[in-house]
């Protein structure tokens, strides 16, 4: 089914707004952790990449909905090549620190980026919790993990 030009317009500005907002939290989350500002300048520019803007804003309406990603990737194909396209060339990003089946360990300015990101997607401290306990994906690093854990439940006061 085609879309039409100002329903694609119309997603494509939703998701602009969606994403500028995002960074605008990431901004906010890394200072907080002292990430440096050239990196929260520079996060997800890769987004804005016209084949990956596209294929992200046409799956944005079913990721807001609270679709699981995988389903979503079913429902729009050229999400799937542009979300794993971005997150194994993002160093902020778990999955650039997989090698061949390991976990490399991240550095410790990437891993307070995608803290940053994680608190800036999340709907507040117990949802991050939430979120991060039941992510069965999530392959990190043993000191990775440490780390990540002792930041988590501190947000959560546990």
């Amino acid at each position: 089914m085609s879309l039409t030009l100002s329903k694609q317009a119309g997603q494509r500005l939703a998701y602009l707004r969606r994403l500028l907002n995002h960074k605008r939290r990431v901004w906010q989350e890394g200072r907080k952790l002292n990430v440096p500002a050239r990196l929260l300048l520079i996060h997800d520019w890769d987004k804005f990449v016209p084949w990956r803007f596209i294929a992200f804003a046409a799956a944005a309406e079913y990721l807001e909905a609270g679709q699981d990603k995988y389903k979503v990737e079913k429902l729009v194909p050229e999400f799937g090549k542009a979300w794993r396209s971005h997150v194994v060339n993002n160093k902020h990003h778990w999955e650039y620190y997989r090698d061949d089946g390991w976990s490399l360990k991240m550095p410790d300015v990437y891993r307070r980026e995608m803290l940053a990101d994680w608190r800036a997607m999340s709907k507040g401290d117990e949802c991050l919790r939430k979120w991060y306990q039941n992510h069965p994906t999530l392959r990190l690093h043993p000191e990775t993990r440490a780390w990540m854990d002792s930041q988590i439940e501190g947000v959560s006061g546990v």
